[in-house]
């Protein structure tokens, strides 16, 4: 009798050793096909796409984070140049090569603000500068999945100024350094995705000139012969920027 309860037992653990393997194997294989299929969902789910869209931008004042303005002091009377509220216009391209990972450039219309004034004794002048640029960026954009819709972003790149004229107002002349100078910028934002209703991006921008942009002279009579002073700014500048991107089935139409 126990050699018959013996030997049951063997076979009992035999058959759940067995069974177990079988189990796990066939549990590996679940595993496997359902990770194959999540794959391929991914794949079939997402396509790369190129996004057509618009941007507005609000240049932030140096003097108002900073705390700084740009003077000089000759002859007794002190130059400033301050910095007012600036907007940029534009339009962009972005390409998603997935859902994590884009390409974006375009082109932008820079409108800056500036205030030029000399303060002496007996003498104070103040003039309003409004200086035009265009700028090509290129860059790249890592996004970080936050909610279904919604990713936060970061990215850097290079960006190319171009700047069409000069600037001459009374007492003032803004000569530009170069036609063409280059910068770097970096940005960081969310962007809530909707695929009826398009792409809604909000971030904050930083751009850092490699060169001077702005020779500003003083004059205290005409514009005539050499200045009485100058000061030399660069296109520096922190922005809030807004973005849209028009969905893809509106442009299919």
């Amino acid at each position: 009798m126990i050699k018959f309860i013996c030997k049951n037992i063997v076979c009992f653990h035999s058959i759940m050793k067995y069974t177990g393997v079988i189990l796990s194997f066939t549990a590996v294989l679940i595993s496997s096909n359902a990770r194959s299929q999540s794959n391929k969902s991914f794949r079939d789910e997402f396509k790369q796409q190129t996004f057509f869209g618009i941007r507005t931008s609000i240049i932030i004042p140096d003097n108002l984070i900073l705390k700084k303005q740009i003077a000089k002091v000759s002859d007794n009377t002190k130059y400033i140049l301050e910095t007012r509220p600036s907007y940029i216009f534009g339009m962009g391209i972005k390409h998603d090569f997935t859902k994590h990972y884009s390409f974006n450039t375009g082109i932008n219309f820079v409108r800056r603000t500036y205030i030029a004034s000399s303060e002496s004794i007996d003498t104070t002048i103040s003039r309003k500068l409004k200086f035009i640029s265009y700028e090509i960026p290129v860059s790249g954009s890592v996004y970080v999945r936050l909610s279904d819709k919604i990713y936060m972003n970061t990215s850097a790149g290079l960006l190319m100024n171009y700047f069409p004229s000069n600037i001459i107002v009374e007492n003032i002349y803004g000569l530009k350094f170069r036609f063409i100078t280059f910068a770097s910028i970096i940005n960081v934002g969310w962007e809530y995705r909707t695929k009826k209703n398009g792409y809604f991006y909000i971030g904050v921008s930083y751009k850092r000139d490699f060169e001077n942009m702005l020779n500003v002279l003083y004059y205290k009579k005409d514009i005539i012969g050499a200045a009485d002073a100058y000061i030399i700014t660069k296109g520096d500048y922190i922005s809030i920027d807004f973005r849209y991107y028009l969905p893809q089935n509106l442009r299919k139409r």
